[in-house]
C-alpha cells in the first residue's frame, strides 16, 4: 500500500454510515477513482464542506490494487467553483458535465487530458459572461472529441459524402445528407451553430445553442448507452 497525492473534481458522493461518505472523483492519472471519506459528515471533521459536487481538490489516499474503494486520508481546497454553484443555470447544465465525465470516464485509466480539458473549461465557465447554454455545448463538444466520440459534422457520418445543404443528424454517428436515415431534422441555422462551436478553441458569443444542447444530450446519451438525469432536470426547468 502506498499514498498517493493528486488533483480530483468530485463527481458524485454517495453516504455510507451516520459519519462516513463514499465519493468518486475525477482525476488526471487515475480517471475515475472512488474513495470512502471516514468521518466527514462529523462537524468538526476536517473534511467537511471539501467533498460537494463541483469542488476541485489536492486528494491524499491510500491506494491498494485489490480495493475498488480507497481510503481518503487529507484533502485541500483547490477551486470550489463559487461562480458555477452561485449561478442557477451555470450549476443546473453543469449538473451534465458532471454526469458526463461520471460516465465518460474510467476506473484506474490515464486521464490527463480529460482532466486538463474539463477542469480548464470549467474555470472559463465560472468567468463566462454570454450564453449559458452555448458554453455548456461548447464544453461537450470538446469532452467528445477528447474521449474520441465526436459527431461527424462536415462530411455524412453515413456515406462520407460532403454536407452543403440543410442536413440531419444521427445520434449513432453524427451530420447526415438529405440522402441517408436519420433520427431528427436540423436546420441551416443549428448546424451553422454547432460547426462553429466545434471548431472554436475559444467558447464563442453566440445565442440560440438550446436546439445544440438537445441535439447533443441526446448524442452523447447514445455513445455511453445511459442516459442523463440531469438532462430531464434541465427540460423541466426550461420548460416550466
Amino acid at each position: 500500500m502506498a499514498q498517493e497525492r493528486t488533483e480530483a473534481v468530485v463527481l458524485k458522493a454517495i453516504d455510507f454510515s451516520e459519519s462516513s461518505s463514499i465519493v468518486t472523483f475525477l482525476t488526471p492519472d487515475r480517471g475515475r477513482l472512488t474513495c470512502m471519506a471516514k468521518g466527514v459528515k462529523r462537524p468538526k471533521s476536517q473534511l467537511a464542506g471539501l467533498l460537494d459536487t463541483f469542488n476541485w481538490i489536492e486528494l491524499v489516499y491510500v491506494w491498494k490494487d485489490s480495493r475498488a474503494v480507497q481510503p481518503m486520508t487529507d484533502g485541500t481546497l483547490l477551486n470550489r467553483y463559487a461562480g458555477i454553484k452561485g449561478n442557477l443555470d451555470k450549476s443546473m447544465y453543469g449538473a451534465f458535465l458532471i454526469e458526463m465525465m461520471y460516465r465518460i470516464a474510467h476506473e484506474n485509466e490515464p486521464s490527463e487530458l480529460l482532466f486538463d480539458v474539463f477542469t480548464d473549461d470549467m474555470t472559463s465557465l465560472e468567468d463566462w459572461k454570454g450564453d449559458i447554454c452555448t458554453h455548456i455545448c461548447w464544453q461537450i463538444l470538446r469532452l467528445l472529441s477528447v474521449t474520441g466520440f465526436a459527431p461527424a459534422l462536415t462530411e455524412c457520418s453515413q456515406c462520407g459524402q460532403e454536407i452543403s445543404n440543410i442536413v440531419g443528424f444521427s445520434y449513432e454517428s453524427g451530420a447526415t445528407c438529405p440522402n441517408c436515415p436519420k433520427d431528427t431534422s436540423i436546420d441551416q441555422g443549428t448546424y451553422q451553430t454547432l460547426l462553429a462551436l466545434a471548431k472554436a478553441k475559444q467558447c464563442p458569443r453566440l445565442k440560440g445553442a438550446e436546439k445544440v444542447f438537445q441535439l447533443l444530450r441526446h448524442f452523447t446519451a447514445r455513445q455511453l448507452e445511459c442516459e442523463f438525469r440531469s438532462a430531464r432536470v434541465i427540460d423541466q426547468m426550461v420548460n416550466a
